[in-house]
């Protein structure tokens, strides 16, 4: 049975020691109340991380989805951390990235997700992001926005909801991250925050590309591109300012309420 007195041998191989002991204990134990919350939560903060250095570090979308490919997270925890759970999956390994999170903070999470998942790369420093915007193409920044908001919106759903079910998680953040609804999140701002133009009036595209394309497929477009820049304000918050700043800043654009976490 896991108890925790598996725990010391976890906290040896992650390199990192629990100050809350539960937080850790509850990683573990995928039979209880409360694991799909560290589950997704953790899911999201390793997104995450391993975006940021394949963002800057050049690393082939192919290869990012499989470090966070199930089949590789189930890999590491059979490699490092079997016999420690009441599970044998990699399902505990994300648990305990956000057990991390919650325990020591973000940079912590990231870091020990990188010695995780991206050993050649452990020693990307995470504090130390205000000029890698610079050397990004906009659509790097849309995707690594993208998981940006998904962090902020996992952060926010487990904090104030911590006893749903994994579904629940899954559901509610799609509806957050809804490309309508961050186009109109994005209407309702002024563009210039983000550092970027305006795009034109959806009525003159419509009318200038009316002959090639149908006007759905335009808004269709138009609602895409909109959602992106929401994404792409998310990155240049998270690299300029740091994640703690930047999560509330980010909350509050997207319009979810970041509870402060006692």
């Amino acid at each position: 049975m896991t108890n925790r007195s598996n725990l010391p041998k976890v906290e040896q191989l992650l390199e990192y020691p629990f100050v809350d002991k539960d937080l850790g204990t509850a990683a573990l134990r995928t039979d209880r109340l409360g694991f799909s919350r560290l589950e997704f939560l953790g899911d999201a903060i390793m997104g995450l991380s391993v975006y940021t250095v394949a963002m800057c570090r050049g690393i082939p979308k192919r290869n990012i989805d499989r470090l966070l490919s199930n089949e590789n997270l189930d890999e590491i925890y059979r490699s490092s951390f079997a016999g420690c759970s009441s599970s044998e999956t990699g399902d505990v390994v994300e648990a305990l990235i956000a057990a991390i999170y919650l325990d020591g903070g973000y940079l912590r999470a990231a870091s020990v997700t990188a010695s995780l998942l991206l050993g050649e790369h452990r020693d990307f420093n995470f504090a130390a992001t205000q000029d890698l915007a610079k050397t990004m193409a906009a659509r790097q920044l849309f995707q690594l926005g993208a998981h940006v908001s998904k962090a902020v919106i996992a952060d926010h759903l487990t904090t104030t909801s911590p006893n749903q079910p994994a579904r629940w998680y899954s559901d509610t953040s799609k509806k957050l991250r809804a490309t309508k609804r961050l186009a109109n999140i994005c209407r309702g701002h002024h563009l210039e925050d983000f550092g970027i133009k305006r795009p034109p009036e959806p009525k003159r595209v419509i009318r200038a590309l009316s002959e090639i394309k149908t006007e759905i497929k335009i808004k269709r477009a138009l609602n895409a591109h909109l959602a992106d820049m929401v994404d792409g304000y998310a990155a240049l918050q998270y690299l300029n300012l740091g994640w703690d700043v930047a999560k509330n800043n980010i909350s509050t654009l997207l319009e979810v309420s970041s509870t402060p976490r006692t």
